[in-house]
């Protein structure tokens, strides 16, 4: 149900229980939409710079929890369509990195994609997002800030 603008291309990593179904409909479809498999943690670290967004899908919700690949796609400086609910979504709105739409709703993310196509000058900027992500997401200074809150 994904529609993706002429000039956008989505990679898709990972090997989950649907992988062969997606291989499947991907070698059937005409879609800019390409398997890549699985990869270890740093050969993904060294591709990250190469894209531009990265897509995060959230099928399940746990409640209370947040997908790991935010904090570290934060870390890169790299733009967020978060496709989920709660709080990961709150998150990245709340600290600019990047969009959130909810899961399943194919219709919104569409838009949201065409939208963010034509607002390219607009994109969160990737400084912005590391900068967030050394503010916020490290453990030591949210510490400290913590004591100091309590002093």
């Amino acid at each position: 149900q994904l529609k993706l603008p002429a000039n956008w291309r989505l990679d898709l990593y990972g090997e989950g229980t649907e992988a062969k179904q997606i291989i499947d409909y991907l070698q059937a479809s005409n879609k800019s939409i390409h398997y890549k498999g699985s990869l270890a943690k740093a050969a993904i670290h060294e591709l990250l710079p190469s894209y531009h967004l990265s897509l995060v899908p959230l099928k399940k919700r746990i409640y209370g929890s947040v997908p790991s690949k935010i904090f570290e796609l934060a870390h890169f400086g790299m733009p967020i369509i978060y496709f989920g609910n709660g709080e990961a979504a709150a998150l990245i709105k709340e600290c600019g990195l990047g969009w959130a739409t909810a899961s399943f709703d194919f219709n919104s993310l569409n838009l949201l994609i065409e939208e963010i196509d034509a607002s390219r000058e607009n994109w969160p900027i990737p400084r912005e997002i590391m900068n967030t992500a050394q503010e916020k997401f490290i453990s030591q200074p949210q510490v400290k800030l913590l004591f100091d809150r309590m002093r």
